[in-house]
């Protein structure tokens, strides 16, 4: 399992991370974990979003020569996935 932060200064910017990270990634994503911070400094609002993105990468084990898919305990042939 691991662990994915994100950390922007607003909701926007942080979606557009977390949407570019799940989709250059072929995890399962087991949780996302949201967060907004709010300090003041003087007159300004500053605001903090952030998120945390656990997951599990999937991983390809060789069984009997060929090339199977193990996801969570779980072995299926790679055309046969549901990925």
């Amino acid at each position: 399992m691991k662990v994915k932060c994100f950390d922007e200064n607003t909701e926007k910017d942080l979606e557009q991370k977390i949407n570019a990270f799940l989709s250059s990634t072929n995890s399962d994503i087991i949780d996302i974990r949201y967060q907004v911070a709010i300090a003041v400094q003087g007159e300004d609002q500053i605001y903090c979003f952030s998120a945390m993105v656990v997951y599990s990468e999937k991983e390809w084990v060789v069984k009997n020569e060929k090339k199977w898919f193990f996801r969570r305990n779980n072995y299926c042939y790679s055309s046969d996935c549901n990925n």
